[in-house]
């Protein structure tokens, strides 16, 4: 399960395959110690996301493939890969964020 922690600028997973009752969150992408973080396109901690608010599964064949995230500070969609690597998505006809990398 991936879960958008909004405030701390990441996204944690927790593994739901577990045959005990108990189970750890990891942070997966992102990282909180940068305040007010600008876009940065990096893998796993590394890569910066400013407030993710909303996910959604990118599954062409029905295998999982990554995620889709609603990057809400940073005004974009962002698309992580299943080995960690997030991107900005560049959308046809919206412009590209000003502020990527800190500059602002």
């Amino acid at each position: 399960m991936y879960i958008a922690d909004t405030y701390n600028h990441k996204i944690k997973t927790i593994d739901l395959e577990t045959e005990t009752k108990s189970f750890s969150v990891k942070s997966w992408v992102g990282n909180s110690t940068v305040k007010q973080p600008a876009i940065k396109d990096a893998a796993l901690s590394n890569a910066h996301l400013n407030e993710p608010s909303g996910l959604w599964a990118y599954e062409p064949d029905g295998e999982f493939e990554g995620l889709y995230v609603a990057d809400m500070s940073n005004n974009c969609i962002r698309v992580i890969d299943e080995a960690g690597n997030l991107k900005t998505l560049d959308i046809k006809g919206i412009p590209i964020p000003s502020c990527r990398e800190g500059q602002c």
